[in-house]
């Protein structure tokens, strides 16, 4: 993709053609379901899963333990 992107100047522009090339089949779907929109919701979607599931809930289950030790 970053040779796509050197190219293009476009991030999204560059997954969207690289999905076309790997994805011949539904290389005409790619760009009506690659829209800047679609593909910024899904990702900040699975950073806040990603940051949930790795971060703030193993984190506050080691304050909640504290706490109860400490209790």
């Amino acid at each position: 993709m970053k040779q796509i992107e050197s190219v293009t100047n476009h991030d999204l522009k560059s997954v969207e053609y690289y999905l076309k090339n790997n994805l011949p089949y539904y290389k005409e779907f790619v760009h009506f379901c690659c829209t800047s929109e679609d593909i910024n919701n899904l990702s900040y979607a699975l950073m806040l899963r990603d940051s949930l599931k790795f971060t703030v809930l193993p984190t506050m289950d080691k304050l909640l333990q504290t706490l109860i030790n400490k209790s």
